[in-house]
């Protein structure tokens, strides 16, 4: 379950990010839902952290 007590009235949002082949997950508050905003965030928090693969296998 995922609790989110508002204390900042900033973040409207939550942004959630599962990679299923390692069950990683990513909860990134946010501040709308537009998809400029989202495109952002991901870039600034996922991109920026795992970057583009070297290579991709496929089955």
């Amino acid at each position: 379950f995922l609790e989110y007590k508002r204390n900042n009235k900033k973040f409207k949002h939550i942004l959630v990010i599962i990679y299923c082949l390692t069950k990683m997950r990513y909860f990134i508050p946010v501040t709308s839902l537009g998809t400029n905003k989202l495109a952002s965030t991901f870039i600034s928090h996922i991109y920026y952290l795992h970057r583009t693969p070297d290579n991709v296998i496929l089955d």
